[in-house]
């Protein structure tokens, strides 16, 4: 049984089949026969048919609209699918990780030993968008007496809160926040809040405003110290890196910066993916993708990481502030309100402000000064 995904991309098709709710997208060469949709090879497919429809293929838009006609479109059958897959689980911890940015560093982190770890784009959408189908699958559901602890990023579908506490009153559900909240989320994201401050569930967001605004509790990205000490590297092969996602926004904050760098005639490692051009101010970009532990090797690796705020100024604090101090590596970064936090120094940190010059000699002494160690419990999980 598979979850087929058909999407298009950069004008070109693509299909993808999993295991419901369980590991990664594997890509198949070609749409599979329509045969597939009438036997238990195919358990539902997801969609989005705007898309499908511009590529005026006929044979994959047959495909889908005949998906939909068999019951076999995601939002008509993965809410019993799910039903059945959770009561296979029985007293297992479930970790629900939704589309979220970084979500492989947060599973990493947060997702502890034994947690059956709920992914895949069905999940997503389950998570992430509001599903009548499971609605009226709640009224159904027989609660289970079983103690569990249930955690899932990013939440924004109340039927699916409500069909987890109706279905496991005994558990111990946290929803977490790992990115900023747009308005067009708040009417649900006040319900969830409002939903589990009354239902004994735990709940909290990863930046300050959104904390203040709902009167929700705060908490910062934090690491599994434990895991990074794999990642500990005394020698240092470049001076400075940047990781990350390509954005507009971003290489125009980024390109005064590396302006300064390149006068101080610093050894710069940049990962921009999906950057258009192999170079920016004259240093080699890498563009391609790399795994979560490689990102992790090449921070180690560096004597600094650069971390610019991706939304908003106010916008909560990456991982890679966490990442960088207990990989004891420094931090140069445009977030000014970091000056206020119990964890800078100005050994550990050099902060810039959009707009103004920034010193090659000032970064050159920041590199080479010691660094004043941090009291890495601010950071930590703990132990998964």
């Amino acid at each position: 049984m598979a979850v087929l995904h058909i999407y298009t991309k950069n004008g070109k098709i693509y299909c993808t089949a999993k295991e419901p709710f369980l590991g990664k997208e594997k890509p198949l060469p070609n749409l599979p026969a329509f045969s597939e949709l009438f036997s238990g090879g195919v358990t539902c497919v997801v969609f989005k048919l705007p898309s499908l429809l511009k590529t005026r293929n006929f044979k994959l838009i047959c495909f889908a609209l005949l998906s939909f006609v068999l019951r076999k479109y995601y939002r008509q059958k993965i809410p019993k699918l799910l039903d059945s897959f959770l009561n296979k689980q029985k007293e297992k911890d479930l970790f629900f990780i939704g589309g979220s940015v970084g979500a492989e560093l947060i599973k990493f982190h947060y997702a502890k030993k034994n947690d059956v770890v709920v992914e895949g784009v069905e999940t997503i959408n389950l998570i992430a968008k509001s599903n009548k189908a499971l609605n009226r699958l709640i009224s159904q559901v027989k609660p289970k007496e079983v103690k569990k602890r249930i955690f899932i990023v990013g939440l924004f579908s109340p039927e699916l809160l409500r069909y987890l506490r109706k279905k496991y009153p005994l558990a111990n559900i946290e929803v977490r926040y790992f990115d900023i909240l747009r308005p067009s989320r708040i009417k649900e994201f006040t319900w969830i809040k409002n939903f589990s401050l009354s239902n004994d569930i735990k709940i909290s967001v990863y930046d300050q405003s959104t904390s203040s605004k709902f009167g929700i509790p705060y908490a910062m990205n934090k690491v599994n110290t434990s895991k990074l000490i794999n990642f500990l590297n005394v020698k240092k092969k470049y001076d400075v890196c940047f990781l990350a996602a390509y954005s507009l926004d971003r290489e125009k904050s980024l390109r005064p910066l590396l302006s300064a760098l390149k006068k101080a005639n610093l050894n710069v490692k940049i990962l921009l993916v999906d950057y258009p051009y192999s170079e920016l101010e004259d240093f080699k970009v890498d563009r391609e993708i790399v795994s979560y532990e490689n990102y992790l090797r090449l921070m180690s690796e560096s004597r600094a990481v650069i971390d610019l705020w991706r939304l908003a100024p106010g916008e909560g604090y990456s991982f890679r502030i966490s990442e960088a101090l207990t990989l004891n590596s420094k931090i140069i970064t445009n977030r000014t309100c970091i000056l206020n936090e119990p964890f800078y120094d100005a050994s550990r940190m050099f902060v810039f402000s959009e707009g103004n010059e920034i010193n090659p000699d000032a970064i050159k002494h920041f590199l080479i000064s010691p660094m004043k160690p941090v009291d890495k419990s601010i950071f930590s999980l703990g132990t998964n």
